[in-house]
């Protein structure tokens, strides 16, 4: 929010899941106590649905400054769509991925991305499992885990508004 960017969309495959709506409703809450609103675009789970849903979402009258992607390859087809316009990252436009991964690091997208603490997450449903397996739990419980923002080359910083 204090990049100066004005015009966000959000890309995401179609919200079949509830992964997904958690995703996206945290980001547009977000948005929102900042007074700021979101183009959610939905498309198919390939880079190429990604790549069509970043066209369509610059290719119209108010085309979005930044793009947060539910995940890093639909990143890398909106990083690719993004280029083939002509438009510069993150000089034109500011891309944020979910889901950290080696891929993102290189520097054909070197992405800002959200990294979910994976290890945390897999041992908690172990023992999740687990304890209910055994009978010790009786009723729902919710975590909440944070994650970390991995800062790269995808999102301008103050100096480059």
């Amino acid at each position: 929010m204090r990049k100066n960017h004005n015009r966000y969309a959000y890309i995401s495959g179609h919200l079949i899941d509830g992964i997904k709506d958690y995703c996206k409703n945290g980001f547009c809450d977000s948005l929102q106590q900042h007074g700021k609103e979101a183009v959610i675009t939905l498309e198919d789970h390939t880079y190429e649905g990604r790549y069509r849903a970043a066209s369509r979402v610059l290719n119209c009258d108010s085309s979005s400054d930044a793009i947060f992607c539910a995940n890093n390859i639909m990143a890398f087809g909106a990083i690719d769509a993004i280029k083939t316009l002509g438009l510069s990252i993150p000089k034109d436009v500011s891309i944020v991925g979910m889901h950290d991964s080696i891929m993102a690091s290189w520097g054909r997208y070197s992405l800002t991305t959200w990294q979910q603490p994976l290890d945390e997450m897999i041992d908690l449903t172990i023992n999740t499992l687990l304890n209910n397996i055994e009978g010790k739990v009786k009723t729902f419980v919710s975590t909440l885990l944070c994650g970390t923002l991995v800062k790269r080359s995808s999102v301008r910083t103050l100096l480059e508004t």
